[in-house]
């Protein structure tokens, strides 16, 4: 119900293999080394996460029409379709290492991974002018991810403390292989803001280049034409290809949307009675772009951020966060214009997680018959570290608006009872 008669089936095939280095007889006694294991696997996967039949053209009813001054019920195609698109395929090669050392007190994971997805299914866009027909579902890129993955753990008993640190790294390039040439382009209101092009990170921000604020008219004479409403307090843009005229060519990839790097590290600490452990996770070289009441202040009617309110750019306040503040009205929305300007940092370290806890002793716990008694408080999402100070900075990150509800603080009490 996906595909055509001729793409229905796929052959995925997948195969893997281990050779435990340290069982070998050259590896015995050594008393440094207790495990040394290399790994490689190679696999396939298909996907056909799609809608049903959208490799037909459906007829849909309650089309109608106009005819002799009367409307005339109907059906008709809405949507163009691709009777040749197939499965998506994902191949993956990785090669590991597991080492530990010191009776497992100390131990490596490591993976080098290539990530191969080609034949992608997305819909893709067409011209309002052949129809307002939906763009078709088609096989269109090939992207692929190539990475390191690192994780490291150490166990130890020092007197009566028992000690787990543990920590993960995961290095990750993202780029669009293959895309025939072609590129495809998100937009907003004020035209492209996401790209997918060859040889970029899938979705990367497509913005002009902010230079920083006009003070004056006479530079704004200087500089390449923007706007015959540009005013001193709007944002300069840089004329990348020096024709005189900030266009849509001095636009190109400013930023990226997927992370470079994702990482964490929990602890986990019992002395005696008393346990802790924490989790840190976050991710790192990753932007954000906030376009509704942001970059768009009084958008659709709504209020102004009290930032920037406070901070924009008067005559009297030349060193200002943000540009002049300005009503919405055709021909004055230069300041809205998709630019680096309003590109932010959405990288973050968060405490997902944090927990202290006690077990009480005593007889009159043994005349309950009760074997464990452990109050404990527990915190979620406690601390987060950012620049992005707006909303929450784990969300989604192509979403252009304040709206996600963020991730919820809770400190809660407990109690675990045994008997």
């Amino acid at each position: 119900s996906r595909f055509g008669n001729a793409n229905r089936w796929g052959f995925f095939p997948s195969v893997s293999g281990a050779w435990r280095v340290s069982e070998e007889q050259f590896m015995q006694g050594l008393g440094l080394i207790d495990e040394l294991k290399i790994r490689a696997s190679w696999g396939q996967l298909g996907n056909q996460n799609i809608g049903l039949y959208n490799y037909l053209s459906n007829i849909n009813i309650n089309q109608g029409t106009i005819l002799e001054n009367s409307v005339v019920a109907g059906s008709a195609i809405t949507a163009l379709a691709d009777p040749n698109i197939s499965w998506e395929k994902t191949t993956v090669t990785n090669l590991g290492l597991d080492i530990e050392f010191w009776e497992g007190r100390l131990n490596f994971v490591v993976d080098v991974f290539d990530k191969k997805t080609t034949d992608i299914l997305t819909r893709i866009s067409i011209p309002a002018q052949v129809g307002n027909l939906q763009g078709p579902i088609t096989n269109l890129y090939s992207m692929s991810n190539k990475g390191i993955e690192i994780n490291a753990m150490h166990r130890n008993t020092i007197g009566q403390l028992n000690l787990e640190v543990g920590a993960n790294l995961a290095y990750v390039e993202n780029k669009v292989d293959y895309l025939a040439g072609d590129i495809q382009y998100t937009t907003n209101r004020f035209g492209n803001i996401r790209v997918i092009k060859e040889g970029y990170p899938v979705n990367s921000w497509y913005l002009y280049e902010a230079e920083g604020i006009f003070q004056s008219q006479e530079e704004i004479d200087q500089h390449a034409f923007q706007s015959n409403a540009t005013a001193p307090g709007d944002i300069k843009f840089r004329d990348v290809n020096n024709n005189g005229e900030i266009d849509i060519n001095d636009m190109d990839v400013r930023g990226r949307s997927t992370p470079k790097y994702t990482y964490g590290f929990n602890l986990n600490l019992r002395f005696r009675d008393i346990d802790l452990s924490a989790f840190f996770q976050g991710v790192y070289d990753i932007d954000i772009y906030p376009f509704h009441n942001v970059a768009f202040p009084l958008y659709n009617g709504a209020g102004i951020t009290k930032d920037y309110f406070y901070n924009h750019w008067t005559p009297d306040n030349r060193e200002a966060k943000y540009p002049r503040l300005f009503l919405p009205a055709r021909g004055t929305q230069i300041n809205s214009a998709n630019s680096t300007f309003w590109l932010q940092d959405a990288s973050y370290l968060r405490l997902k997680n944090l927990q202290i806890g006690y077990n009480l002793r005593g007889r009159f716990l043994d005349r309950m018959n009760i074997s464990r008694l452990r109050p404990y408080i527990n915190a979620q999402n406690l601390l987060t570290f950012s620049q992005w100070k707006l909303s929450d900075p784990e969300k989604d990150i192509l979403r252009q608006d304040l709206g996600d509800y963020p991730n919820a603080k809770i400190i809660s009490l407990g109690l675990n009872l045994a008997f």
